[in-house]
């Protein structure tokens, strides 16, 4: 399988259109055939060891396989694209709610106590509001309400529906609500449940490559507890549920209320890399290929004997084919068999946590978009299936 995987790209870009010669083929297939098992075991026992301890991003682990990857580079030949350096920056901001609350009919509720805040915008302080009660958030609920420049209640059937949700929420933005709580029909056990098994992701902050924008008070939302609901407007939730009705158009019975709500978000910056080397061409310099797997993986596990996820083959297994076939195309065009496309080789970072590494690269590339012919990603090389259990004479190709 590794040959074929070699001489497939090779093919690529050593030729362009047409039939290959003898001469191409027997180039591609000894070049493909020093490709042996032994030296990329050796790589593996390194990116995948313990020691790298599962190679999280912004871990030490994920800094010792960077140092590992240009090391190789180098050593390989390979040119440093960005001032002389094969690290390629990235700064991800993690936002982590530090204080989120609600205050409503003269009673504080924290966040994941009967409140659940589910953003990342910052209040900049304590903010006081208008609240009104818009039953299921339908258009057809705007004719007897006003919304525009307050706090807005919707009532949902089920908080699991999460594409209606996303769509009732963004009608309320639509609309102009200053920010949106969203209660259910379903029991408060049923919020204490749905809390709990969101209440780590929510803690722990998400990673993104934007920094949190503060006083955007209309990008959150609050999820509340039917108790809260019926303290911002003095009622029961029976009557809230009744008011809902479309049938009844009856909304402005439920008389406006007052809420004020903070949301503190502490921003931390985690910096880690995407590690770049790079293979000038011959008479097609100017095109370029990139050829891609990500290098981080998902670090140590809170529990268990064994903790350290090695990753192995997602993606090890794909770093040190990157790393080789870098090798060896560099030995190649020091051979005097150059490819004639130039070729970027680029482990990413980052990719567990939601593709942030390479989505990175393509919004600050290093060479122009507009040139680069092809990415050919390598991801889980080891991995088989049941039609292929006695042959690994075969790629997967996804385009």
């Amino acid at each position: 399988m590794r040959t074929i995987i070699l001489i497939s790209i090779f093919a690529f870009m050593f030729s362009g259109a047409g039939v290959k010669t003898v001469q191409e083929n027997e180039t591609m297939t000894r070049y493909g055939n020093q490709i042996t098992p032994s030296d990329l075991k050796e790589y593996l026992s390194i990116i995948a060891s313990d020691a790298l301890e599962g190679r999280r991003t912004g871990a030490r682990g994920q800094k010792m396989a960077a140092a590992f990857i240009s090391s190789q580079f180098q050593e390989g030949g390979l040119a440093a694209p960005l001032e002389g350096s094969y690290y390629q920056p990235v700064d991800l901001f993690s936002s982590v709610p530090a204080i989120v609350f609600i205050r409503a009919g003269g009673t504080r509720f924290d966040n994941f106590d009967e409140i659940l805040y589910t953003g990342s915008m910052d209040s900049g302080g304590e903010v006081q509001a208008d609240v009104v009660f818009a039953g299921k958030g339908a258009e057809e609920d705007y004719t007897q309400v006003d919304v525009h420049d307050k706090a807005v209640v919707l009532l949902t059937q089920s908080l699991g529906q999460v594409a209606t949700l996303k769509a009732v929420v963004q009608l309320a933005r639509t609309k102009g609500a200053k920010i949106v709580f969203v209660v259910s029909e379903s029991s408060p056990e049923d919020f204490h449940a749905y809390v709990g098994t969101r209440k780590g992701f929510f803690s722990s902050g998400g990673l993104s490559l934007k920094k949190p924008e503060q006083g955007a008070p209309n990008k959150g939302v609050f999820v509340i507890n039917q108790p809260v609901a019926e303290k911002l407007f003095n009622t029961t939730f029976d009557k809230l549920r009744k008011a809902a009705d479309p049938k009844k158009k009856s909304l402005k019975k439920i008389k406006p209320g007052k809420v004020s709500y903070q949301v503190s978000i502490q921003t931390n910056i985690l910096r880690t890399e995407n590690v770049l080397g790079y293979l000038e061409g011959s008479d097609k310099k100017d095109e370029l290929v990139i050829v891609t797997a990500h290098y981080d993986h998902i670090g140590i596990s809170l529990t268990g004997e064994d903790r350290i996820n090695n990753g192995a083959d997602d993606d090890g297994s794909g770093t040190v084919s990157v790393v080789e076939l870098a090798k060896i195309f560099a030995k190649a065009k020091r051979e005097g068999h150059g490819p004639r496309r130039s070729i970027l080789f680029m482990t990413v970072t980052a990719e567990e946590l939601g593709l942030l590494g390479s989505q990175y690269y393509v919004e600050h590339p290093v060479y122009p978009l507009a040139k680069t012919v092809v990415d050919l990603n390598i991801d889980m090389i080891g991995r088989t299936d049941q039609e292929h259990r006695d042959s690994t004479n075969y790629v997967y190709v996804i385009g």
